[in-house]
C-alpha cells in the first residue's frame, strides 16, 4: 500500500493497492469518488472498488458515518442489493469492495426491447425489494434511479449504493435554495457525459434532479419515504415513457414537484389503473400521505397482480383448457397471496421500531443530556443498531413463514419454537426502547453497548437450535404473557445501568405463579446477572447455581450455559480458581447440548475462562483462550462491536501480564479504534482504555489489569466525562 493518502481526485494508476486489492481499470468518477475495477487476490476475483472522496468540514464524522452504513451494508445480504464484501480506510478515504456485476442499468434493459407492465413492474419489484431490505437495515439510498439498479445477464435485479450519499453541501443544509439548484445545474452538465453502462455512478450529488423528492428540493433530509418517491418517478419513467413532472430547468422541475402537478399519463400505454394510483400515492408531496413504507407499497403491488391475474383468468374461460388455466392462475394468485402475507408478517416489526419512535428516542436523550451534540451523537449510534436488529427480525420473520407457507420445508415441530423465538427477539427490542424513551443519564452513557448487545434474530432460523429450544404448549402461553414481558424489562433495565430495578423485575417474574422451569430458570439467572453486577458476589452465586440445574433439569441449555459461564467470571474475580475452572466445564458441557449457531456463547465461556488462566500463572493458556475468545467474537460480530472491543482489551491485560508491552499497546489501541467509532468521545469506556493503552508504553509500569477508578474531576460516569491520560496511574 502507498505511504502516502490518495489525492482527492482520486488519480491512483493500475496496480495500486488499496486493502487487500488490486486496481485495474478506473470505471467512473465523481464528486462522491471514483470506482475502480480490482482484483482480489485472496479470492480470486475481480471486484469493484470505490473510494469516497473525503468530506469537508465535519470529516472525522462524516467518515465514522460512512464506515457505519458500509459496515451495516456489508452485513445486508440480499438478493436485490450489490453485494458489499469488504470496507475500510485508506488515509483520509472510505473505501468498499463491491460485487462486480456483468449488465446493465435498468434504463438499458428496459429499453432493449418491448417488455410490456407487467415484466416492467416485476424488474421494479425486485429492485424496490432491495430498497425496503435496506430501509429494514436503516440505510437511506437518497439517489434511486435507473443508473442506480442494474439487470445482470441472467435478468437479476440489483440496486447499488445505498447509504454512501448521505453527506450534503453546507448550502443545502442550510436550505440555501439558490445553491441547491446551482448544485444541480453542474450535477447534469457533469451527468450527461458519464456511461449509462457504468458499474455504479460514483459522480452524483445526494439526488439527481429528474428523481428528487420535494423535500431534498427544500435541503431537507431525505427520508426512507424520499426513496419512495424516486422509486414511484423511476416506475413511472419506464412504464409510461416519461416522467411524471414536467419541467425543462431546474426551477421549473422543482416547481412541479414541491406543488405536486403531475403530468396526465400519455395515451397508448397499457398501464393498469391501479398501478397508476399506486404510483400516484408514492408521489405525494407530503410524505405522510405516501405508502407507510416500501413493504406496504409492495404488498399494494402484489394485490394488484393478484386481482389482475384472477380477472384475466376469468375472462379466459373456455372449455377444459381454460379451466386448467385458470387453475394454474389460481395457484399462482395463491402463492402471490402467501408471499405477501410473508412480507406482511416480517413488516408487523415496523410497529415496535419506525420513524416516530426513533424521534422519542432523540427528544427523550436530548433531555437527559446537557449537551444536545452528544445526545445527538448517541442517538444516532443507538438508532442505527436498533434499526439492524429490526431489520434482522423482519428478515428472519418473513424468511420463517416462507419455510413453513410457501417453501413447505418446516414442519410445526420447527415453525412452532421459530416463531416463540422471533416473540422473544421482539420483546427484547421493545422493552429496550422503552427504557430509552425514558432515558436518564445513566441510560445515555449504557446505550450504544445496551444497543449493540441485542442478539441478532436470525438465530430463529437455526435448525439445530429451534429442534433443542423449549417451548411451552399453545394453552400455557397466554398465562406466560406477563412474566415473559417482566423478563425482558429486567434485562433491559440491566443493559441500561438500572440493576437494581432490573433485580426485581427478575424476581416478579420468578415469583409470578408461573411453573413453567425454563421461564423460571432464566429469570433466576438474570437475577445473578443483576446481583453480579451489582457486586453482591454471595447472592450471585447461589442464584446462578440455582438457575443452572433448574434450566438443565427443563432442557433450557442456554440459559444453563449463560448461568455457568457467567459463574466462572463470579468466582475468578474472587481468585477462586478452581472452582471457576469447574464451572466452564458445566458451562462447555451446556454449550454442547444447547446448539450455539453464532458462536457466542462459546466466545464468552473462552474469555473468561483465559482471565481465570491468567490469575493462575498459566499465561501460555490465557493468551490461548482470550485469542480464541476473539477471535469467536469477530466472526460473530464483525470487527467493529463494542464486545469485540473488549475481547480484544482481555487479551491485551495478558500480554501486559506477560511483560509483552508493545503487543499490548496494539491490542489496546485496536480497542481504543473500536470504542472511538461506536461509542462517544466523552464515555467511560474510552477513557479507561486510554489509559490502559498509555501504561502500556513503560514497561516498568505494567498495565493495570483492572480499570482506573478515577478520571479528571471525579465524573467518570458523565456523559460530558473527558479523560486525561496523566492522571490514569
Amino acid at each position: 500500500m502507498a505511504s502516502t493518502a490518495p489525492e482527492e481526485d482520486g488519480g491512483l494508476g493500475l496496480g495500486a493497492v488499496i486493502g487487500r486489492y488490486v486496481l485495474l481499470d478506473r470505471l467512473g468518477a465523481g464528486n462522491m469518488g471514483v470506482v475502480h475495477a480490482a482484483f482480489d487476490p485472496e479470492l480470486d476475483r475481480k471486484v469493484a472498488l470505490k473510494l469516497v472522496l473525503p468530506v469537508q468540514g465535519r470529516h472525522e464524522v462524516m467518515r465514522a458515518r460512512l464506515l457505519r452504513e458500509a459496515q451495516a451494508l456489508a452485513r445486508l445480504a440480499h438478493p436485490n442489493v450489490v453485494a458489499v464484501h469488504d470496507v475500510g480506510t485508506y488515509g483520509e478515504q472510505v473505501w468498499i469492495a463491491m460485487e462486480l456485476v456483468a449488465g446493465q442499468t435498468l434504463g438499458a434493459w428496459a429499453h432493449e426491447q418491448p417488455r410490456g407492465w407487467s415484466g416492467l413492474l416485476r424488474a421494479l419489484a425486485d429492485a424496490a425489494r432491495g430498497v425496503a431490505a435496506a430501509h429494514a437495515a436503516g440505510l437511506v439510498h437518497r439517489d434511486l434511479k435507473p443508473d442506480n439498479v442494474m439487470v445482470d445477464r441472467d435478468e437479476r435485479v440489483r440496486v447499488m449504493d445505498f447509504g454512501l450519499a448521505r453527506g450534503r453541501t453546507h448550502a443545502e443544509a442550510d436550505g440555501d435554495t439558490a445553491a441547491v439548484a446551482a448544485n444541480v445545474t453542474a450535477t447534469q452538465s457533469s451527468q450527461a457525459t458519464q456511461s449509462s453502462q457504468a458499474l455504479t455512478q460514483a459522480g452524483v450529488t445526494p439526488g439527481t434532479p429528474a428523481y428528487m423528492s420535494p423535500e431534498q428540493w427544500r435541503g431537507e433530509d431525505a427520508g426512507p419515504a424520499s426513496d419512495q418517491f424516486s422509486w414511484c418517478v423511476m416506475a413511472w419513467e419506464l412504464l409510461y415513457g416519461e416522467r411524471p413532472f414536467a419541467g425543462s430547468s431546474a426551477i421549473q422541475l422543482a416547481s412541479a414537484v414541491t406543488s405536486g402537478r403531475l403530468r396526465p399519463p400519455p395515451r397508448g400505454r397499457r398501464v393498469p389503473g391501479w398501478l397508476r394510483r399506486a404510483l400516484e400515492r408514492g408521489l405525494a408531496v407530503d410524505p405522510a400521505q405516501r405508502w407507510p413504507s416500501m413493504t406496504a407499497l409492495l404488498a399494494e403491488l402484489d394485490r394488484g397482480r393478484t386481482r389482475a391475474r384472477l380477472r384475466g383468468g376469468a375472462a379466459g374461460l373456455v372449455g377444459l383448457a381454460a379451466l386448467a388455466g385458470v387453475a394454474v392462475g389460481l395457484r399462482r394468485a395463491e402463492a402471490a397471496e402467501a408471499t405477501a402475507a410473508c412480507i406482511a408478517s416480517g413488516a408487523a416489526i415496523e410497529a415496535t421500531w419506525n420513524d416516530e419512535v426513533r424521534r422519542q428516542i432523540d427528544a427523550a436523550f436530548a433531555a437527559a443530556s446537557p449537551s444536545a451534540a452528544d445526545a445527538a451523537a448517541t442517538a444516532e449510534r443507538v438508532s442505527t443498531w436498533l434499526a439492524e436488529a429490526a431489520a434482522a427480525w423482519q428478515r428472519a420473520r418473513t424468511t420463517a413463514c416462507e419455510r413453513q407457507n410457501i417453501a413447505g420445508s418446516w414442519d410445526e415441530a420447527l415453525a412452532e419454537p421459530a416463531l416463540w423465538c422471533l416473540e422473544d427477539k421482539q420483546m427484547e427490542l421493545a422493552a429496550l426502547i422503552s427504557e430509552f424513551t425514558r432515558a436518564t443519564p445513566t441510560t445515555l452513557q449504557k446505550a450504544v453497548k445496551a444497543a449493540a448487545s441485542l442478539e441478532s434474530a436470525e438465530v430463529c432460523l437455526d435448525e439445530a437450535l429451534l429442534r433443542r429450544l423449549p417451548v411451552p404448549p399453545p394453552e400455557e402461553r397466554e398465562a406466560l404473557r406477563s412474566a415473559r414481558s417482566d423478563l425482558t424489562l429486567a434485562r433491559s433495565l440491566d443493559l441500561t445501568g438500572a440493576p437494581q430495578r432490573g433485580l426485581e423485575t427478575a424476581r416478579k417474574a420468578r415469583v409470578s405463579g408461573v411453573a413453567w422451569a425454563p421461564l423460571l430458570a432464566a429469570a433466576q439467572s438474570q437475577e445473578a446477572t443483576s446481583l453480579l453486577r451489582m457486586g453482591r458476589f454471595p447472592e450471585a452465586e447461589t442464584a446462578g447455581a440455582g438457575a443452572y440445574f433448574t434450566a438443565g433439569r427443563a432442557g433450557a441449555w442456554a440459559v444453563a450455559a449463560t448461568a455457568a459461564t457467567n459463574l466462572v467470571f463470579l468466582l475468578g474475580e474472587q481468585g477462586r480458581t478452581a472452582e471457576a475452572r469447574t464451572w466452564a466445564s458445566h458451562a462447555a458441557l451446556a454449550i454442547a447440548l444447547a446448539a450455539d449457531p453464532t458462536g457466542m456463547l462459546e466466545a464468552r465461556r473462552l474469555g473468561y475462562l483465559g482471565l481465570v488462566e491468567m490469575r493462575t500463572g498459566d499465561l501460555v493458556m490465557a493468551l490461548e483462550r482470550t485469542t480464541q475468545c476473539t477471535a469467536r467474537m469477530e466472526a460473530a460480530l464483525g470487527p467493529d462491536h463494542p464486545d469485540v472491543a473488549k475481547a480484544y482489551l482481555n487479551t491485551g491485560l495478558v500480554q501486559a501480564s506477560a511483560g509483552r508491552y508493545a503487543e499490548a499497546e496494539a491490542l489496546y489501541r485496536r480497542a481504543l479504534a473500536i470504542y472511538e467509532a461506536t461509542l462517544d468521545p466523552g464515555h467511560y469506556d474510552i477513557g479507561s482504555v486510554r489509559c490502559w493503552s498509555t501504561s502500556a508504553r513503560w514497561p516498568s509500569r505494567p498495565a493495570p489489569t483492572r480499570r482506573p477508578s478515577r478520571c479528571r474531576s471525579g465524573r467518570c460516569g458523565s456523559s460530558r466525562a473527558r479523560w486525561d491520560p496523566s492522571t490514569c496511574m
